[in-house]
């Protein structure tokens, strides 16, 4: 049952905006092998997390590489909240978007929805709460989506509207993000540093699989979100994932290191909120931000704030971090680069994501992907002469 309790925990926690999102992008773009594409090295890469760190290991890396792993942390959960702000007002009927859910009283589900999962994150310290939580929100999601699917597997397009090529040369970065990502996600480490099998994560894998292909299910054939079950899924697993990272930044703040040791009983713990609480300082400014790109957000495209997250374009650049820049800082500190270095590969890398994502250059993306290389060639090195 504690496998089972942290398997699911980390399913809730990896099904970002970008799980529930690129899957109607990929399905557009490349079709159905597109969708594989994304995710199997996507599940393979959450699985054998539990098999390439064990506890010890675990607490060894987080203590390596904190910095890199708050920052992922702070992105992550910065990425709900934008993206939250793009989608939430076309859903509620702010703007008009065909495929989505519309109506005034949907605004009110959404914010109670968010107050709920909000109260929870600053309420409930024990672990045991968050899993709680955790469970019910991925069986819950699993059997909505797959109650309710829109365009079956069968028929999903063998062919989208890009040729099969871009997907071939986009193939190394997205298989490059999601086998080096996991390693720096700290509710990942949470889970691993309190389980002494690995098993909890084989249930991860096959939750979170059953979840994304679910997610497919509901493509209406364009990019828009098509309707209620998706638009539950993301009220509820969005807010969970961005409030667990900030719960992981309180824990650093507070104690300078990821150690869940001191998580000895796993009874529901109540303690309520201090107005000194960082946890809780960080969860306003957290709603504020949503509040804020929600009203800008309604105010329609030709808002003066539409950099805030500007439509698609925003979405795939903020996927960069997960596919480019993050896997080259974790390369690079592995091939024991300096600052500088690292700064230029991450720079040149991150231009050829640009060219090869956004300017129908596919090419380009051989760039970030030999970059990648370079630093994963590298560290073998740098082990030698450490070792020296």
């Amino acid at each position: 049952m504690r496998d089972l309790g942290w398997g699911l925990f980390c399913a809730s926690s990896w099904t970002w905006c970008i799980g529930t999102f690129l899957p109607f992008l990929m399905l557009r773009l490349h079709g159905w092998p597109g969708f594989w594409l994304f995710l199997v090295p996507n599940v393979l890469g959450c699985t054998l997390f539990g098999w390439w760190f064990t506890p010890q290991s675990s607490r060894a890396f987080c203590a390596r590489h904190q910095k890199l792993m708050a920052a992922f942390s702070a992105v992550t959960a910065a990425y709900q909240v934008a993206f939250l702000a793009w989608m939430l007002p076309a859903a509620a009927g702010f703007v008009d978007e065909p495929g989505c859910v519309t109506g005034p009283g949907m605004m009110t589900a959404l914010a109670l929805g968010l107050a709920t999962v909000a109260v929870l994150g600053t309420w409930w310290r024990k672990d045991a709460a968050w899993i709680a939580v955790a469970c019910a929100a991925t069986i819950g999601s699993i059997v909505m989506l797959w109650q309710v699917p829109v365009s079956p597997m069968g028929e999903w397009p063998s062919e989208g509207t890009l040729p099969r090529r871009d997907l071939l040369l986009a193939a190394p970065v997205i298989i490059a993000g999601f086998l080096a990502c996991p390693a720096l996600d700290l509710t990942f480490h949470r889970a691993r540093q309190s389980v002494e099998s690995p098993r909890a994560f084989a249930v991860f894998g096959f939750a979170f699989g059953l979840t994304i292909v679910g997610v497919a299910m509901q493509w209406d054939g364009t990019a828009a979100a098509p309707g209620v079950a998706m638009l539950c899924v993301w009220c509820v697993q969005l807010p969970f994932t961005a409030l667990a990272h900030v719960r992981e930044l309180d824990g650093i703040v507070r104690h300078g290191a990821l150690d869940v040791r001191s998580e000895r009983r796993p009874e529901l713990v109540l303690s309520g909120p201090q107005l000194g609480d960082s946890l809780l300082r960080a969860l306003v400014m957290v709603g504020a931000i949503a509040a804020i790109g929600i009203i800008v957000q309604a105010m329609g495209p030709e808002s003066p704030f539409a950099w805030y997250f500007p439509g698609e374009t925003g979405y795939l650049r903020w996927l960069a971090m997960y596919g480019v820049v993050f896997p080259v800082l974790l390369l690079a500190a592995r091939a024991g680069w300096s600052f500088g270095k690292g700064v230029v590969a991450v720079v040149l890398a991150s231009m050829g994501a640009e060219l090869g994502f956004l300017q129908d250059s596919a090419w380009w993306l051989l760039w970030p992907a030999g970059v990648m290389l370079i630093a994963l060639t590298d560290a073998p090195r740098a082990s030698t002469r450490s070792a020296r």
